[in-house]
Formats: C-alpha cells, sequence, structure tokens
C-alpha cells in the first residue's frame, strides 16, 4: 500500500531534508517518493533514528571537507597527485604540443595563484592572478614559448543543491588572459560534488577480458560501483562552458573529481569534457621575460612535475 510521507521538519530549526528531493530526483530521474525514503533513512544521517536537520548536515560538511572551500587548496592538492593534475591539464598541455609532439614528453613547473604584479602586469586588471601557470622544460632548457595560463572555477554541487554553479564562468578572464600574451589559455572547470548515500550509487557489471565462443561479451559477476553525482555534474557544467562561445584560442575542461571516503583526496575522475585551443596569435615576449625572471628569483611558486619517474628510481 502506498504511503504519502509526511513533512518532516528537526527541531533544531533546519529546512525540511524532503524539501530538497525534487530537484535532484529530476536530475536523475529517480521516483521522488523512492528517493526521499531511502535519503531520509541513510544510515549517514539518521541517528537513533531521528533526521538531521539540513542546517546540521550542511555544519558537519563543512568540518569534513574544509579544504574545498578553498580554490588554491583544490588547485594544489590537484598538483600535488601526478594523476589527478595530469587528467584535469591535459587539454592544455595538447594545445602547446599538438600531434605528432607528445603533451607529456615535457615536466612543467606549475604555478598556483600567481600574482600579476609578479608577472609585470597592471594591477588593476582581470584576473588578478593566474591561477595555473604551467611552464614545460625538457633536459637543455624551459620551454617558455609554450607557456600555459590557466583560469580554474571550483563549483560545488551539493544534494540540496545540485545545479549549483561558479560566482562567474571566466570568459573575462581567459580573454584577458589572451590580451596579456600568454602563448596558450585555458579554462578549466572542476567540479567536486557531495556524495550520493551508498545505496544510490550505480552498479556496472565488469566484462571479463575473455570474450564468448561467438566473441560476445561475458560478464564476471562483479560490479563496479560508483556514485553518478561527478558525471551528472561535468555533463551539466560542460554545457554552461559551451554555451559560453570561447574563442578558439581558449582549450578548456570540465572534469568532476570525486572524493575520498574521508573527503581527504580524489579517488576518481570524470573523462572527456575537453577541447584543445590554438596558439595565441599575439604572444607578448615581455610576458614570457617576466615568467622566466619569477622561475629564476622565487622558484618556491612552483611545483616541479615530472611525468614518468627515470629509469631506476
Amino acid at each position: 500500500m502506498d504511503t504519502e510521507l509526511p513533512s518532516l521538519e528537526h527541531a533544531d530549526g533546519g529546512a525540511v531534508i524532503g524539501g530538497a528531493v525534487p530537484e535532484l530526483t529530476r536530475a536523475f530521474r529517480m521516483p521522488e517518493a523512492e528517493f526521499r525514503c531511502d535519503f531520509l533513512w541513510d544510515s549517514r544521517l539518521v541517528s537513533r533514528p531521528r533526521l538531521l536537520g539540513a542546517f546540521r548536515i550542511r555544519q558537519i560538511a563543512a568540518l569534513m571537507l574544509d579544504w574545498l572551500s578553498s580554490e588554491a587548496e583544490v588547485l594544489k592538492r590537484i598538483v600535488a597527485n601526478r594523476q589527478a593534475l595530469a587528467s584535469t591539464m591535459y587539454f592544455a598541455l595538447d594545445s602547446a604540443f599538438p600531434y605528432p609532439e607528445h603533451a607529456f614528453a615535457q615536466s612543467v613547473y606549475v604555478g598556483i595563484n600567481i600574482p600579476r604584479a609578479k608577472l609585470q602586469l597592471s594591477p588593476d586588471q582581470r584576473p588578478g592572478d593566474v591561477d595555473c601557470l604551467i611552464v614545460p622544460f625538457s633536459d637543455n632548457e624551459i620551454l617558455l614559448e609554450r607557456t600555459i595560463a590557466i583560469e580554474a572555477k571550483i563549483v560545488r554541487p551539493s544534494i540540496s543543491n545540485p545545479g549549483r554553479n561558479a560566482n562567474t564562468m571566466g570568459r573575462a578572464q581567459v580573454r584577458g588572459l589572451l590580451c596579456y600574451g600568454f602563448p596558450f589559455v585555458g579554462l578549466v572547470h572542476i567540479s567536486v560534488p557531495e556524495s550520493m548515500p551508498s545505496h544510490m550509487h550505480w552498479e556496472v557489471p565488469e566484462i571479463s577480458d575473455i570474450a564468448g565462443s561467438n566473441g560476445e561479451l561475458i560478464e564476471t559477476g562483479e560490479y563496479f560501483i560508483f556514485d553518478p553525482f561527478p558525471l551528472a555534474s561535468a555533463r551539466r557544467q560542460e554545457g554552461r562552458v559551451l554555451a559560453l562561445g570561447l574563442p578558439v584560442e581558449v582549450g578548456y575542461r570540465v572534469i568532476a573529481l570525486t572524493l575520498s571516503n574521508n573527503g581527504e583526496r580524489f579517488c576518481g575522475f570524470t573523462i572527456g569534457e575537453a577541447r584543445a585551443g590554438a596558439r595565441n596569435p599575439v604572444v607578448s615576449h615581455r610576458v614570457l621575460e617576466a615568467v622566466r625572471m619569477l622561475l629564476t628569483t622565487e622558484p618556491h611558486l612552483f611545483e616541479v612535475v615530472h611525468w614518468f619517474n627515470e629509469v631506476g628510481t
């Protein structure tokens, strides 16, 4: 027998949890009543059993994922993980080293939030800093002509607001980077959504690497479990980026990152949603000289990333 769920409000004054459900269920095309029932009784949100108010849930999430509130900290954690960095920034390296060159054949210096003044740019223009400055180098030289300037936007969708967007989309900032004369310019939108309840995750059957007698795919009986929220948020964000009408010189990447259970590291990434850019036709040698000087005088502002370990190390 169908039972209508009552309106529920916690004594702490928090908003009704169920009030946030319809938008999310529409996003994933799940029956609202079924989702609401599952969500209310998820073991991570219920105690004794009683409902936590939406305000309290947000408090807990803020304490666990405080580092996500800092764009610089998110970018630093990406740079500290070669796999995350490669997944996020390969589009920019493809721009600077198009086929038949190899995007990952060179090591890179990576600077986060480099102030305009350190690059001898006027301090009253946009963007106020370069979110991610990538300077490739080889054994013999710094490849200044392949310098990449990236504008980054962090998006944090939540269960209560799955359509949350960045405060600004970055169009004006990347146009500014082009005007300043950086050889290659990119825009990256990084979505780090809140985790869905575990029983709302999708099961995808694993396929054996041995085909059947007629060449058909054979399931192993095992399943890969994943949270669909990052995938959905990346697709939504790509539509927004495409609507910007970016010039062909600007490459872009939209990626969603899955957090580990403790919320302290990345454990998965979406693929696709990327476009390589073209070389800026107006490169400023003054800017390139400023980059060279910054690498010489303040190398601590950059992380050195070697894509591959040397043989024997």
